[in-house]
């Protein structure tokens, strides 16, 4: 499935990474949030979070990508799926994400930071 994913177009991706989500394919989520497209890439966030693989070196990877939109995706999904992450890389992550560079998503990370505080001090730890 790796070699398909590498000489696939961006719609194949896509598609290849919904099925890898319904697999567990972990391998082509690690490949996907390292490809050129950054859909591919938000794709791969979503594959991860989904199916609970590699979601925490995908979302670190995601929270440092070179394209903004893919940083924003990443903690908008963070964000929504909270309940299905491990609070250690809840913490992880988001200590990465608000120190972005981008004011605006420095700001997204905080206000995340705030909606999931909750949740993080309510389970043991």
């Amino acid at each position: 499935m790796a070699k398909m994913f590498e000489r696939a177009d961006e719609s194949e991706k896509l598609a290849l990474l919904r099925a890898a989500r319904m697999i567990g394919a972990a391998d082509l989520i690690g490949l996907a949030v390292a490809d050129s497209s950054p859909l591919v890439r938000v794709e791969a966030v979503d594959a991860a979070l989904a199916s609970g693989l590699r979601a925490r070196e995908t979302l670190s990877a995601a929270l440092a990508d070179p394209d903004p939109q893919v940083r924003k995706a990443a903690l908008e999904r963070l964000a929504a799926q909270k309940d299905k992450l491990d609070a250690a890389v809840l913490d992880r992550t988001l200590a990465l994400a608000v120190r972005d560079p981008n004011p605006e998503l420095s700001q997204l990370a905080l206000t995340t930071v705030a909606r999931v505080a909750p949740r993080m001090r309510s389970r043991p730890g």
